[in-house]
């Protein structure tokens, strides 16, 4: 038997946790543990059968050993046995952690005996910590001085080119790493940030022509740290402040214990931070100054806005020099004070970084302000295949394997890397002697310039290196290809359809996995490399739209779009073709219902019958269709029967693409039907084909409507043309037919996580679309003013009539008396949505800014009245050959409109709400004009039996339209309204 004695922690499990394979030993809050020299007892050989003893036995006495022990923040792992702790002997001691240090702050115990040094190793000590209740608590505005005991600014105004400080109490965050962000109050406008900018001999660096320097880091980091209590601080209480009594070191250090007395000395848990009142903040914030604090976590996770910590600051030419004018503000000072316990073990590196073309990204950083940092990464790449593949280069730094003290087996140098996965999918670790050799990847001029097309597929030849299976791998380096595999072709080379329509919703589904595990004897990390497909589809719809004007909605998609815009030219669509295709229909219906593995020769005959069938104009130089602004509804659903549309998928970096749309059409065309026959049973429910007519039998047996109808194009004056023109209508209404376009599209992107509590970036998938409807409806509002007055009393209406009828029979048919009021209103939109399920979109994220000015939600809603008052009479005499027409017209118009525009939108300010009032004015127009033409008759048409009778063909000898007219009014005016921000303006870093 032999006996040893290993050091022993316990805390309740209620207050903390301890590991044993870490000795580490961690407090849910601040408070005592308890540490013993236990005696281990290990057994080597069997024990011989106790013999009777009649002399009474003792009980063993305790272990009485003359421990000393180390007691002591850590800042570096080099204790010796002077460092000893004078309060703390035998083999039992409960040293107590402070309050003061919780939150990152490590202990390290360790007994050892007298004559012998402290070994600094975690198998003989252990480390000691305590998370706390994070929180920042409160801050002041200081005088400056350099041993940071400046008196509390109470009152008054500093000057611009001043020093002062700011000290930040918090809680449970000693050794982490803070952001304070300054900001100026204003009370109309979003808040400004008034960013950290250093100074090189008292000047700032600035671009040529700018006013400010960049502003890329807009707030300061600094540490938590403990501070002597202020005289002024003893009586601001627990709330405002944690403080707590720890044993004074001679050299004043933090916690570091000193031999010999034991005195004690009050801290407090602060930052101090050195503020320079720069005059540079002036151009984008003002002369007049109220800046207050915002202080975060580095994970954002905790933060506080510290509105009431104001300091009042304007401008003062006589301000005398201060200490920080030449130096400026230091955005970043490094910390000092470990908060990791693992960085004190042996075999360790310090970061984890993954490069691709699209940049580096630190995965892992051992001063991470953690005690358990994530050891379960995802990194996510968007590849294609083969040429389209990805470079992935993983840089393990800082490396350090000490084989003498390595406890692995088999020991971790030259194992530092495990890529067992990658072996079973094919790749292949790069081995020299055997020829198995990565070869570097090399650019071509020749790049994109081949291209081949087959029906809708086209293919654009890459000639990058292409995917290569080979890793290049060692103790500090992993490099390979990462590649998405889509298998769209059968073994005949033919394009699978049915497979590329699959990915039309890109299910989160579709992803390739690649774990790799980093170990040493301190960290260890498995990265999941997760490949994303790089499919990308474009979709694109214009109804009733202007050609210029989805010009201009294509130029603004790309520009949302990462450059990347509308290939395909829009396709004409009708519901009259779609209606005669239904035998390829319902041929269609059973092939597609069914997906076979390999596109057979009958399915591509269908879609080339579709083609056909649908005779879809493809060229992009073709005549835009007219557009129609106004008519009735049944019009709008004649018009609806018409659309362009275009849809697109690209892979492989965007050098294979297919044009899916005729096959798109097969698989759903009883959608599409189905659709369309909903909408003409609501045609024929608006137009009454459901109702039955009222009987019109009796009299002469004819319908008076249908008989005017029938004879309105007979050129002689008759009684039902008399009883049409005095059935004038008192109201009558035109609708604005909405003009649509609508851009979208949707694939996988990496960008960086919404909540910014990750380093990582997520592969989520990103929905673009743009909307532009001028109008998106609308109306016309008509009203005969005359009619309507006269019906009111039945003399007026009688002469009314009267009139009616004596411009009938003795003037011509566009002779005519009007008074009438027309009021107009419709409602326009524009919108831009991007949202990826990772990154959010600008409305979900923190600060809600863009970092260039952006309307996402633009709309208007805009009404018009118009008065007209026109009185026009025509008379033609026709005598011979001869024809002459005279006619005089008076006219009054006035109109006058109101409007509203709101918007909302991002800038570098943040989310914003805008509204823009418009007045169009007031305008009255007045006319008077005659009008004389003299024509000869040069043919005589002669009418065909049942056909209706066709005019005659004159040639104008004399013709003379004179005309006088005037126009008053107020111009159009624009008010627009300050931006209301709906985020404050603050950097997320």
């Amino acid at each position: 038997m032999s006996d040893n004695k290993k050091l022993v922690v316990t805390i309740p499990a209620a207050k903390g946790s301890v590991d044993v394979k870490t000795s580490t030993a961690v407090l849910n809050e601040a408070g005592t543990v308890r540490a013993e020299m236990k005696r281990i007892t290990t057994m080597v050989e069997k024990l011989p059968v106790p013999a009777k003893i009649s002399v009474p036995m003792k009980m063993p006495e305790g272990d009485k050993t003359p421990y000393r022990w180390i007691w002591s923040m850590l800042r570096t792992l080099t204790f010796k046995k002077t460092d000893v702790n004078e309060a703390l002997n035998g083999p039992v001691v409960h040293p107590n952690f402070p309050k003061i240090v919780e939150g990152g702050g490590l202990g390290w115990l360790e007994p050892f005996l007298d004559g012998h040094e402290p070994t600094n190793s975690a198998a003989h000590g252990y480390f000691i910590a305590a998370r706390g209740k994070p929180a920042i608590m409160s801050a002041e505005w200081r005088e400056f001085t350099p041993n940071n005991d400046g008196k509390i600014i109470t009152a008054g105004t500093k000057k611009f080119r001043e020093s002062v400080q700011l000290h930040i109490y918090t809680r449970a965050l000693y050794g982490q790493e803070l952001r304070i962000f300054l900001m100026d109050n204003d009370t109309a406008t979003a808040d400004d940030d008034l960013p950290p900018w250093e100074r090189v001999a008292g000047e700032a660096q600035k671009e040529p022509g700018k006013e400010t320097p960049d502003d890329a880091i807009k707030y300061f980091t600094r540490q938590v740290k403990i501070m002597p209590m202020l005289s002024d601080e003893t009586s601001r209480g627990e709330t405002l402040q944690t403080s707590d009594f720890v044993i004074k070191d001679k050299s004043g250090k933090d916690m570091k214990v000193a031999t010999g007395s034991i005195t004690y000395q009050n801290f407090v848990q602060k930052i101090v931070v050195d503020v320079f009142l720069d005059d540079l903040w002036k151009p984008g914030a003002g002369e007049v100054l109220e800046i207050y604090p915002i202080v975060k976590t580095r994970d954002g996770k905790l933060s506080k806005t510290l509105s009431k910590c104001f300091l009042n600051v304007k401008e003062d030419p006589k301000v005398k020099e201060s200490p920080l004018m030449y130096g400026g503000n230091k955005p970043v000072l490094a910390g000092d004070i470990p908060t990791n316990t693992r960085k004190f073990q042996p075999c360790k590196y310090g970061m984890i970084t993954v490069e691709d073309k699209d940049g580096t990204q630190t995965i892992f950083d051992e001063n991470v302000l953690d005690f358990q940092p994530p050891e379960n990464l995802t990194y996510n790449i968007v590849a294609g295949s083969d040429t389209a593949k990805k470079t992935i280069k993983l840089s393990v730094q800082s490396l350090v394997t000490h084989e003498d003290e390595c406890t692995a087996s088999p020991k971790h140098k030259d194992h530092v890397i495990d890529l067992s996965s990658f072996g079973a999918k094919g790749y292949k670790k790069e081995d020299v002697k055997a020829g198995v050799k990565r070869e570097k990847e090399k650019e071509s001029a020749a790049k994109g310039k081949f291209e081949i097309k087959a029906n809708n597929y086209k293919f654009k030849r890459d000639t990058n290196a292409s995917f290569s299976g080979v890793i290049k791998v060692s103790d500090e380096e992993l490099e390979f290809d990462a590649q998405y595999k889509y298998n769209f072709f059968d073994e005949n080379n033919h394009v699978l359809f049915e497979r590329i329509l699959g990915y039309l919703w890109i299910p989160a589904a579709q992803a390739d996995h690649f774990p790799v595990t980093i170990q040493t004897c301190r960290w260890k990390h498995v990265i999941d490399f997760a490949v994303y497909p790089d499919i990308k589809w474009t979709a694109a719809l214009a109804f009733n739209m202007d050609k210029a004007d989805f010009d201009a909605l294509k130029t603004k998609f790309a520009e949302a779009n990462n450059g990347k815009g509308i290939k395909n030219a829009l396709q004409r669509f009708t519901m009259n073709r779609l209606e005669g295709v239904e035998k390829i229909g319902e041929a269609a219906k059973g092939r597609w219902s069914k997906p076979t593995p390999t596109l057979d020769r009958h399915n591509e005959e269908l879609g080339t019958e579709l083609g056909e069938m649908f005779a879809l104009p493809k060229d992009k130089k073709a005549a835009p269709t007219p557009v129609k602004s106004k008519g009735k509804f049944a019009e709008l659903v004649e018009l609806l029967k018409e659309f362009d549309f275009s849809i697109k998928v690209e892979w492989n970096n965007d050098t294979e693409s297919v044009d899916p749309i005729e096959d798109m059409i097969a698989k759903y065309y009883n959608v599409l039907k189905a659709g369309w026959n909903l909408v003409k049973e609501f045609r024929n429910i608006i137009h009454g084909n459901h109702t039955n007519k009222a009987d019109t039998s009796g009299d002469d047996g004819k319908d008076p409507d249908e008989f005017i109808n029938k004879n309105k194009g007979n050129p002689d004056k008759n009684i039902q043309g008399l009883i049409q023109r005095m059935q004038r209508k008192p109201f009558d209404y035109e609708l604005q037919f909405p003009k649509l376009g609508l851009a979208a599209s949707w694939y996988y992107e990496t960008m960086p996580p919404q909540k910014g509590d990750s380093k990582l970036w997520g592969a989520g998938k990103t929905v673009l679309v743009k909307l532009d409807a001028k109008p998106l409806v609308g109306i016309d509002l008509k009203w005969d003013f005359l009619e309507l007055l006269c019906r009111r009393h039945p003399i007026a209406y009688a002469i009314l009539k009267a009139v009616d009828a004596l411009l009938y029979i003795c003037a011509d048919d566009d002779s005519k008396v009007d008074i009438s009021v027309t009021l107009s209103g419709k409602i326009d939109l524009e919108a831009t949505f991007k949202h990826n399920t990772v990154g959010g979109n600008v409305f979900t994220r923190t600060a809600g800014a863009s970092e260039k000015k952006e309307d996402l939600i633009k709309g208007g809603a805009a009404v018009s009245v118009k008065l007209e008052c026109k009185l026009y009479l025509s008379k033609t005499a026709t005598a011979f050959k001869v024809k002459v027409v005279v006619a005089l017209g008076i006219g009054l118009e006035g109109s006058s409109g109101l409007g509203l525009q709101a918007r909302i939108g991002s800038d570098d300010a943040g989310l914003f709400v805008g509204f823009d009032l418009i007045f169009e004015g007031i305008k009255i127009e007045g006319y008077v004009e005659a009008k004389v033409n003299v024509g000869e008759k040069t043919k005589e048409v002669k009418k065909k039996k049942g056909a209706p009778e066709k005019p005659a063909e004159y040639n104008k000898l004399v013709e003379a339209n004179p005309k006088a007219s005037f126009e008053i009014g107020i111009d159009e005016k624009k008010i627009s309204l300050k931006k209301i921000y709906l985020t404050k303006k603050e950097s997320d870093g």
